[in-house]
């Protein structure tokens, strides 16, 4: 990660975090400079997400910058993993099954993108800890299970929906001290109640996503959430139906329907971004729940080896050794195969700042580019191109005298061939409507062509 620090913010979604972490950081709920001018938002902050991992994320903000931002995702592999071997060194399960956690690709990945996943798997590791730590009634440490429980919904919603079985069945079964555990539960969501009333002026407020819940959603979900649990995570969507381990059927409700969550979840990962981004942006929903997997994996898979496939003279030691080597080389080469990605969009950030200016509003196709004009790069004021018509245009251009025209086409997805047909219409009736000069025509890493214009005496 030292070798190859991220240079860019490689997802939009991740835009949004630092760019709020960096408005946090300079105690500020927005950036000067930087705005939405039209359609105008709805909050008063920079990312309507929930704020816990942008809070997080400001001591690392303050050592270096936007780009110390990602340090908690990275601590927060390291911690997961830490968490999840003493977790199962307590259980007498084999810890060395924690190499699971980095294996997986997803948090690999995304231990270098500074985004609420990997927190999310860090506090629900602590959570589970401190859980199974209670058991016998143990006030602080159910206390502290109901805390850490609590504030994970400052990371992520879904992850209530992957601790409940257990809380629930841990009170049931008084397996906890019930009431330090409600308490402690009570106290992490009325943080997160304090700070949505903060941040958003609403104490229930859930960012609206743009997509439901369907059973039609398992068209385009099944498939790749297939090869997310069964390949990426081996075995793992099979190993939970196995788990003889303790509290078996909280384990197993909780990996169970948090699964079935993402699998109706309407959001279509592999349309909008394609075979393989969609893959491993869809892979991030999985990471909060490494820490159940791994455990699940190490009661069934040792029970499996001893009793089906363990071969003569071939020690299960070194199975883990070729794990362990193999996560390794993996863990190595993630940083520079990232590193080279990161060439064509730091190349269209430049692009985008050298030929555009804080003072000039830029309309702009956001789906394709707000990751490219964060306000952590710089200030801008934006005008979304789907949303504004020919007066906003027009009254725009006259407060403002000029404006910029950003347009970056992708075909790289169903979703971005199509805005790509948007940005062609939308300059059409622009160059009917206004003087148009080219500054900008290049096209960037095969699939994506960034045009840039200056616009000005629109009528």
């Amino acid at each position: 990660m030292l070798l190859f620090w991220p240079r860019v913010l490689v997802i939009g979604d991740e835009e949004r975090y630092v760019t709020q972490a960096l408005a946090f950081s300079r105690g500020a709920l927005t950036m000067p400079g930087s705005a939405i001018l039209y359609p105008p938002t709805k909050v008063a902050v920079v990312s309507d997400f929930p704020p816990g991992t942008s809070l997080l994320q400001v001591p690392f903000v303050w050592i270096a910058g936007w780009r110390g931002a990602v340090l908690l995702s990275l601590l927060s592999l390291i911690a997961t993993t830490l968490i999840t071997r003493r977790w199962l060194v307590e259980l007498g399960l084999e810890p060395a099954f924690s190499i699971l956690i980095p294996a997986f690709f997803g948090a690999m990945f995304f231990g270098r993108v500074a985004m609420s996943d990997v927190p999310s798997a860090a506090a629900i590791a602590l959570s589970l800890w401190a859980l199974w730590r209670a058991e016998g009634g143990k006030g602080n440490w159910s206390f502290l299970a109901g805390v850490c429980s609590g504030l994970t919904l400052l990371f992520r919603e879904p992850n209530a929906v992957l601790l409940a079985p257990l809380l629930i069945e841990a009170m049931v079964r008084r397996r906890c001290a019930v009431m330090p555990l409600i308490a402690g539960g009570a106290l992490g969501i009325a943080v997160r109640l304090a700070l949505s009333t903060l941040f958003f002026g609403a104490p229930f407020y859930v960012r609206d996503s743009g997509y439901g819940f369907s059973l039609g959603s398992l068209t385009h979900s099944a498939l790749p959430f297939a090869i997310i649990l069964l390949v990426m995570f081996p075995l793992g969507g099979v190993l939970p139906f196995f788990y003889r381990g303790p509290r078996r059927g909280a384990v197993q409700w909780s990996l169970a329907l948090y699964s079935l969550l993402f699998l109706l979840y309407e959001y279509d990962s592999i349309s909008e971004n394609g075979g393989l981004k969609g893959l491993i942006l869809a892979s991030r929903y999985m990471v909060p729940a490494l820490p159940l997997f791994t455990l699940v994996a190490a009661d069934v898979l040792p029970r499996w080896y001893r009793g089906l496939i363990a071969p003569p003279g071939w020690p299960a030691r070194a199975l883990v050794i070729a794990a362990a080597a193999g996560v390794a080389v993996v863990a190595f080469a993630v940083h520079p195969a990232a590193s080279r990605q990161e060439k064509g969009p730091l190349a269209i950030v430049r692009a985008i700042y050298g030929n555009t200016s804080a003072d000039i509003p830029v309309i702009t196709n956001n789906k394709a580019t707000l990751k490219y004009l964060s306000a952590s790069y710089g200030p801008r004021r934006l005008i979304l191109r789907a949303d504004a018509d020919s007066a906003h245009i027009l009254h725009f251009q006259r407060a403002y005298r000029a404006l910029s025209l950003v347009l970056l086409d992708r075909d790289d997805s169903e979703m971005f061939r199509q805005d790509a047909l948007d940005n062609e219409r939308f300059l059409e009736r622009l160059r009917r409507q206004c003087s148009l000069r080219t500054r900008y025509d290049v096209q960037h890493s095969g699939s994506m062509r960034l045009r840039i214009f200056d616009v000005r005496q629109c009528s």
